[in-house]
């Protein structure tokens, strides 16, 4: 039921059951609040409540007196939370309450040790908290020496073997290598099983344009090769194409070859996504 102004009777007026219904039972029930949470006026005031130090028959006098109601009353500064007054070891929870500047919660992290996008906390010992400073695109966290994680930019090899080991290396596409993720080529290395020369190619294309072809090549001038030698290796990668898409294929391509009759070849590469 909701409250109904009260009505103003006049001499003779006759009370029907509708009448006394509306503005007697109606309105008790509203302030009694059986129809739902009564709603007073906002200039509503209510005096006389508490007799004797007793609310509604427990007394609370011992609690107005007590330590506890008096720090939590002791001023205004004190009841914003801040760190002043005899209560402040009690309450306090930072400078009006805009974070744990001060540190009085010795077993809250915080927020203040990270400084950067990307930062990440560790605990270098009990209860002891630090950073490990943001790392860079593509790097992955890694636990290191003693505990401590530091970022780590993952190193791949990828391989091929060319040759029987029986007759000397054919020319022509001799390895086919498909990248499920990006990476970035950093350096090649050839290891023969004898000393002779070759020279190779990389020709890269996405997977919608397989096969590659020379027209993709990569290494511009500066192909891997050997040169009357078992080993080499070069991270010098002059005028290459290092970067490669999640998707691409690589075919290895034997220009020449002499005397060597089997090969591996090895791409190091840094892992992308």
């Amino acid at each position: 039921m909701a409250w109904t102004t009260p009505r103003t009777w006049v001499t003779g007026e006759v009370v029907t059951a509708a009448l006394g219904n509306t503005h007697w039972r109606d309105n008790l029930r509203y302030l009694k609040g059986l129809d739902g949470p009564a709603t007073f006026e906002s200039d509503y005031t209510v005096s006389n409540l508490v007799t004797a130090g007793n609310v509604d028959g427990v007394d609370v006098s011992t609690h107005k007196a007590g330590t506890a109601y008096a720090q939590h009353t002791a001023g205004a500064g004190d009841h914003t939370h801040q760190s002043a007054g005899a209560q402040g070891s009690i309450l306090d929870h930072g400078l009006a309450l805009t974070g744990l500047t001060d540190d009085d919660h010795t077993q809250y992290v915080l927020e203040s040790i990270l400084t950067t996008a990307g930062d990440v906390p560790y605990a270098t010992g009990a209860s002891a908290w630090t950073r490990a400073a943001a790392g860079a695109q593509n790097q992955r966290l890694v636990q290191g020496a003693s505990s401590i994680p530091g970022w780590q930019t993952e190193v791949m090899a990828i391989e091929t073997q060319i040759g029987d080991g029986a007759a000397v290396v054919a020319t022509g596409i001799r390895g086919r290598i498909y990248f499920p993720y990006s990476a970035t080529i950093t350096q090649w290395t050839i290891g023969a099983n004898a000393s002779g020369s070759i020279q190779l190619d990389l020709w890269k294309d996405v997977h919608a344009n397989y096969p590659p072809t020379v027209a993709d090549t990569i290494t511009a001038s500066d192909k891997p090769a050997l040169s009357a030698a078992i080993v080499g290796q070069s991270s010098t990668l002059t005028g290459w194409t290092t970067a490669i898409a999640a998707g691409d294929w690589i075919f290895v391509n034997v220009d020449s070859a002499t005397t060597i009759t089997q090969i591996t070849f090895c791409l190091k590469v840094s892992k992308g996504l």
